[in-house]
């Protein structure tokens, strides 16, 4: 069902005029300019897909990305190739699985630990460099190594307002074009913040918390519990209600600050006149558990909450405006959307697929199956698979056992119906579409060994 977006819609949380302006509805219809279009890409960190969707246990305050959805089109069952952020910027920058990459988990240089994008394979700013693209690359890259070894022509390390004035500025220097313009944000990562404070000072009163919230994880697989008990999440193992509220307002106050500097900067779009031939993508690496199940932060767990990641593309009068897609897609899938839009041959055959069909109808076929991966957390290593359908999801741990969730009748995934006998058949047949993909893709995940938070491998 396509989600429309009004004017009021989005001038009811206090849009700027400028910004309301600037997003004004414009004609909807589905070609492609025969020039090459400017490309401004959003990006922000740990800011999950319920963020920007209608749902009764999430409210957010987000003005300039309602209005960025009042202009393009929304993708409500889009989804990162991994929930962390060094091997999920790699799969966008180069339509990869993260096994393919290299990057199959977060670097630190520092620590030595992690491999770092190989610069000689394909990847976005070098293609689209190659192709006559004015690159441009500011903020988090966390990918290892030189960007302008990547193909991104000018680099800038920042965050927060000074990144929007980067931003700002390359838009009003009259940039050569076509240009691609990567802005990548820091927020809503800073929710780690709230490790340090983890005291009630605000007015909670509005706050809710989400349904899951009492799952106590006891049929998950054990890992889980052992982020909250020992790892990351441990300050939080005897939070109270309040404690656990104000987690998520925090939460909601980081994402509004990013909405904000993206606010400025579609304002600065408009105002330069490059809004017209400029195509917008706003998405996220991963996102953030935002107190679902008890959970923070992010870490060996494949919820909705992780893997569920906002995705609006606009490009006025050439995609329809104010509509939602609900086809299952994923990240993998915007490098090649792009270079198809802007004509461009890739160089490479990528795992992800073109959602131009997508774009330009809401009754064009999407994905059958997602996967996603994850590997580890610094020295902790918890191997984990996962396919998601429409309806169901079947994740495969390293020793730690399955989970099963009928996501139609349960959508906040609190039931495990791994061997259940009842759904044994459902949960076979997804284990071998994960197995044959799999194998298709040459994935290594049969030799990975599960770890102790040292390191240390455990007994299979």
């Amino acid at each position: 069902m396509s989600r429309k977006f009004t004017r009021r819609s989005f001038l009811k949380y206090g849009t700027a005029a400028s910004l309301g302006a600037a997003l004004l509805p414009v004609m909807n219809c589905s070609k492609i300019k025969k020039e090459q279009p400017n490309i401004l890409f959003l990006y922000t960190d740990q800011q999950h897909g319920f963020t920007i969707s209608e749902n009764e246990d999430y409210k957010f305050e987000t003005p300039a990305m309602d209005a960025l959805a009042e202009q393009g089109v929304t993708f409500t069952n889009s989804f990162c190739s991994t929930p962390q952020c060094s091997p999920s910027r790699a799969s966008i920058q180069t339509g990869q699985y993260t096994h393919r990459t290299g990057v199959i988990t977060n670097l630190n240089m520092a620590a030595g630990r992690g491999i770092p994008l190989n610069p000689a394979l394909p990847s976005m700013g070098n293609i689209f460099r190659n192709n006559g693209y004015q690159t441009a690359y500011y903020g988090k890259w966390h990918l290892g190594g030189d960007p302008k070894a990547h193909g991104w022509g000018d680099y800038k390390q920042a965050k927060g307002n000074k990144l929007t004035r980067l931003g700002v500025s390359f838009l009003n220097s009259k940039p050569r074009q076509p240009f691609f313009l990567f802005l990548s944000y820091l927020n809503p990562h800073d929710i780690y913040q709230f490790a340090k404070q983890n005291k009630v000072t605000k007015n909670i009163s509005e706050i809710r918390l989400p349904r899951s919230f009492e799952d106590d994880l006891s049929t998950k697989p054990y890992p889980q519990r052992q982020f909250m008990q020992e790892d990351q999440g441990k300050f939080m193992k005897k939070a109270d209600v309040p404690t656990w509220k104000a987690y998520r307002q925090f939460y909601r106050e980081k994402v509004k600050l990013v909405d904000t500097e993206i606010g400025i900067v579609l304002d600065a779009l408009r105002k330069t006149g490059l809004m017209e031939n400029t195509l917008i993508v706003f998405t996220s690496d991963h996102g953030d558990m935002d107190a679902a199940h008890r959970l923070v932060f992010k870490g060996p767990f494949m919820y909705e909450e992780m893997i569920r990641v906002p995705l609006i593309i606009s490009y006025p009068g050439y995609f329809p405006v104010g509509e939602s897609r609900n086809q299952l897609i994923q990240n993998i899938g915007l490098l090649p959307t792009l270079a198809e839009i802007a004509g461009i041959t890739l160089p490479h055959k990528p795992d992800g697929k073109s959602l131009m069909p997508i774009l330009q109808s809401e009754n064009a076929k999407g994905r059958d199956f997602i996967f996603t991966e994850y590997y580890a957390k610094q020295e902790w290593i918890t191997p984990i698979r996962s396919i998601r359908t429409i309806d169901w999801k079947y994740n495969l741990y390293q020793k730690w056992g399955e989970e099963l969730y009928n996501l139609k009748n349960d959508p906040i995934e609190v039931h495990n119906l791994a061997g259940d006998e009842a759904f044994k058949d459902k949960q076979q047949e997804l284990r071998s579409k994960l197995q044959e993909w799999m194998k298709t893709t040459d994935d290594y995940f049969i030799h990975l060994r599960a770890t102790d938070r040292s390191g240390l491998i455990l007994d299979i």
